[in-house]
């Protein structure tokens, strides 16, 4: 499957078939949707491209990218609520 990383703004999680990974992406989603961002999903254990060119260490990691660079992240489960005060602070921080 082809990923198709957006030209703006997007959260991206690269994940596995951990028990965080599988928790986390309904949050992200939803955080992402709430904030009008596209959502994408990267297995991480399935294609390593992303992994190693975004030198992602630890699953799952959610990432800012914008025009398909990563501009900010973090690693582990986080609830929506908190996703999107760190999401909304980021790109405040970037001018976005």
């Amino acid at each position: 499957m082809q990923i198709v990383i957006p030209d703006g703004v997007c959260l991206a999680e690269i994940g596995g078939g951990c028990a965080g990974c599988y928790g986390a992406m309904p949050q992200a989603r939803a955080a992402a949707s709430n904030l009008n961002i596209p959502f994408i999903y990267i297995d991480g254990e399935a294609d390593g491209q992303y992994t190693e060119k975004w030198q992602v260490e630890k699953l799952p990691a959610l990432l800012l990218l914008n025009g398909g660079q990563p501009f900010a992240r973090v690693t582990g489960f986080q609830p929506q609520e908190i996703l999107e005060l760190w999401i909304e602070s980021k790109l405040q921080e970037k001018g976005l």
